[in-house]
């Protein structure tokens, strides 16, 4: 019997959450976070008003108040958000849920909130 696969990738920019000390890189997984920085906020904002996922990834290092690319596990999950619950004027407790992995190439500040180049892969497998 012969397997083949073959890649598909696809590159897209989108919001992103840096998780600080936890590991959400599974699909179909929930996952709630407490989102209290401005810059993360406006990346749950910016999501919730265009009904776009975001892309979360974890610190290497959880006490980084901004981190850059080199300092993320190189492998996330790109993320839908499944309920935001006000907790006051700069605060809201969020619910992902993981739709794919992804491997992002650049995190950055835009628009008052971080972002992510990502590329998720998938393959198409065949078999005898």
């Amino acid at each position: 019997m012969a397997i083949t696969h073959q890649e598909k990738c696809e590159s897209l920019t989108l919001p992103f959450i840096p998780l600080m000390g936890a590991v959400f890189a599974f699909p179909h997984i929930s996952l709630t976070v407490d989102v209290t920085s401005p810059a993360l906020l406006g990346a749950v904002e910016h999501a919730q008003r265009t009904g776009s996922y975001l892309y979360l990834a974890t610190q290497k290092n959880p006490f980084s108040e901004k981190p850059e690319t080199n300092d993320l596990y190189k492998v996330g999950t790109v993320a839908r958000i499944k309920q935001v619950t006000r907790r006051g004027e700069n605060s809201v407790l969020a619910t992902f849920e993981g739709v794919c992995r992804a491997e992002h190439a650049n995190v950055f500040m835009a628009g008052g909130y971080f972002s992510a180049d990502i590329t998720i892969k998938s393959y198409d497998y065949e078999g005898a």
